[in-house]
């Protein structure tokens, strides 16, 4: 492999968009790779910027890093996912992306509800009460 296929932390972290302190939690997870120098700091290949790609879209999807795991698990040898990975993987996030959707927008919907807020303290602390049967089961206590 040619060095310059080799990237640094920091240079990873600029590529990719993610902090430094994410992309070494991310390899401590085993989530991404990385080999060592004679002086023990981590390069990361190239291919690791589509893992981190991969992984920004899954927690941008909802999912926990230990689903993200599982997934990257599912990739013979740990490589890399590919563009027909991805098709095949995002067909599961599909269901969990229109569930999320549908209680976003029924959330929305009694947020325009007359009477979705019944009383609130002029401190800021309140009881959300929805006037909308559906939404009951959602009310609480905001601070």
């Amino acid at each position: 492999m040619d060095k310059t296929d080799l990237f640094t932390v920091s240079e990873l972290a600029n590529r990719s968009g993610f902090a430094a302190s994410a992309i070494r939690f991310y390899e401590s997870q085993g989530l991404i790779t990385a080999s060592r120098t004679a002086g023990g700091q981590r390069r990361f290949e190239r291919q690791m910027l589509r893992r981190l790609a991969f992984i920004r879209a899954a927690r941008n999807v909802g999912l926990s890093l230990d689903e993200v795991a599982a997934a990257l698990a599912k990739l013979p040898d740990g490589r890399t996912p590919t563009r027909a990975d991805w098709t095949r993987l995002s067909k599961d996030w599909r269901a969990r992306l229109d569930g999320q959707i549908a209680g976003l927008v029924a959330l929305r919907d009694n947020l325009d509800s007359a009477g979705f807020v019944r009383w609130l303290r002029g401190d800021g602390e309140g009881m959300v009460v929805s006037m909308r049967s559906k939404a009951r089961r959602w009310s609480g206590w905001v601070r």
